[in-house]
């Protein structure tokens, strides 16, 4: 197993894997996550900066295989544009959102990244419309990748997190005693 070092506050302009939103320009560098042409966390990495960060849909398909499937929960979405709608969906729903890469790990064929994603919910977001509030939730992303690119996907995250900071759902309330 091989730890790739950790990277700190390497936030990017977009509207990352909660909502799509207004095309943002440019792409950050990869900073201390900046991979060789043979490391297999490059497409993950590629993805996350240049199509989740800075909008750059024509990217996908070059980092993500055509019949690639991302399990989320228990819905799967297969194809490389299914990857680059999920994208879009964000980045209209959060304009703003900075995606942080808190860690990679590599281990074989599997690419494990652990991010947090800030933002403001300007835009209609899972059937509700702008909230104005700002969220700051963490996600995991495990995924195989075979000949350079993303083949299958495994993503969970603070679901209910998300919802209540967006005010979708209330906090539980105290037991009574």
């Amino acid at each position: 197993m091989r730890l790739v070092p950790r990277v700190r506050d390497m936030k990017f302009s977009l509207a990352v894997l909660l909502a799509a939103a207004g095309a943002l320009a440019g792409c950050a560098a990869l900073d201390n996550a900046q991979s060789s042409d043979s490391d297999p966390a490059k497409p993950l990495l590629r993805l996350t900066n240049e199509v989740w960060n800075a909008g750059d849909y024509a990217v996908t398909p070059q980092v993500v295989a055509r019949d690639a499937t991302l399990h989320i929960g228990d819905k799967t979405l297969v194809s490389s544009q299914a990857f680059a709608d999920l994208a879009r969906m964000w980045r209209i729903a959060f304009p703003d959102l900075h995606v942080t890469v808190e860690d990679v790990i590599v281990q074989g064929d599997k690419v494990a990244m652990r991010l947090t994603f800030k933002g403001r919910q300007t835009g209609p977001f899972l059937g509700h419309g702008a909230t104005g509030k700002h969220i700051s939730v963490t996600d995991t992303i495990v995924c195989q990748i075979e000949d350079a690119m993303l083949k299958n996907c495994w993503q969970g995250g603070d679901e209910y997190a998300l919802r209540r900071q967006l005010g979708f759902v209330m906090p539980a309330s105290p037991a009574a005693h």
